[in-house]
């Protein structure tokens, strides 16, 4: 730009980007709005199509005065191979890429597959930065694990200030991680993915066993407190608890039945959850059946005898009376 043929032709820097723009690219004039829908209305020059670097050159601008003059006399063309843009990612130089996820393909395995080719590719001193959704769900990955971890800790401190022992706590939640492995097994099953939406039915899923566990578990305590020994207490305690977990199991796989069999808009995020529910549900009663016993038997003997505290505390009342 020569600005001071332009100065002396009452012209500036603004008036001649902005005409080559409008020539080039077109200008918009106004939006109007048709079916709720805005559209902006781009005016464009006519003649013949500017195609090519002398095209630009030989455009005309139009003084106060009224007179014409070419570009060419304020401004020179010259052909440079630089970036359109310079993007930069926490003040490092970044190339931002674009992909679709091709069909059956998750999110998740995409990024683990981008991962391992660029660090087959890149050289020394580059990397991969996932920005957007990928972003968002690796952070939601790594704190995944960490919210789990402390809701199963405080879950199994709840549970041992309602039993009064750890022990019972223990059996509990060692049950566990054998719902979670029955849900895996329900996703992989149906084809499906760990999701944010599967992770809302792992939730629920923990919720109910843990219920399930408590049955069985409290019954059998109640038993020993009556004076059974511990094989006997948690033999009837299966057999007389069998039915309420089982009608829970029932009703609550044929409340998620729908989630299954939904279509349409957001099906996909009923069905991850209903697959968790229903596939993950069935096969953890099972392993709730089998492994509370298991575990009960194990570990209860390790425990103080239900009931101890109270009677001891209830002697304790008893005996300056009798004193």
């Amino acid at each position: 730009m020569d600005d001071s043929a332009a100065g002396d032709m009452g012209l500036n820097t603004a008036d001649i980007t902005s005409l080559v723009s409008a020539m080039v690219q077109g200008d918009v004039a106004v939006s109007v709005f048709s079916d709720d829908v805005e559209i902006d209305v781009n005016v464009v020059p006519g003649g013949p199509p500017i195609d090519d670097p002398s095209d630009i050159a030989s455009m005309s601008i139009r003084l106060d005065s009224g007179a014409y003059i070419p570009l060419s006399t304020v401004a020179s063309l010259d052909m440079v191979v630089s970036d359109a843009q310079i993007e930069r990612l926490g003040g490092a130089l970044a190339v931002s890429l674009q992909a679709n996820l091709g069909e059956g393909v998750d999110l998740s395995t995409a990024m683990d597959r981008v991962l391992a080719i660029s660090d087959e590719v890149l050289p020394d001193g580059m990397g991969i930065t996932f920005t957007g959704e990928a972003a968002t769900l690796g952070d939601s990955q790594s704190g995944m694990y960490m919210v789990f971890g402390v809701a199963l800790v405080v879950v199994l401190l709840v549970l041992a200030a309602q039993f009064e022992s750890f022990a019972s706590a223990v059996v509990i939640m060692m049950t566990v991680p054998f719902g979670l492995a029955a849900a895996l097994l329900a996703i992989s099953l149906s084809g499906g993915s760990l999701n944010y939406y599967s992770q809302i039915g792992l939730v629920m899923l923990i919720g109910v066993m843990a219920k399930n566990g408590i049955l069985i578990v409290e019954f059998a305590n109640q038993l020993r407190e009556a004076g059974e020994d511990i094989d006997s207490a948690i033999r009837s305690a299966l057999r007389l608890r069998i039915r309420p977990v089982m009608m829970t199991m029932v009703s609550t796989v044929f409340g998620g039945l729908p989630l299954i069999l939904t279509s349409g808009a957001g099906a996909e995020a009923r069905i991850a959850v209903g697959w968790v529910i229903v596939g993950g549900l069935g096969f953890a009663t099972v392993f709730t059946l089998f492994l509370t016993p298991i575990f009960y038997r194990w570990i209860a003997v390790w425990g103080a005898t239900p009931g101890g505290a109270a009677r001891k505390l209830k002697a304790e009342l008893q005996a300056p009376a009798s004193a």
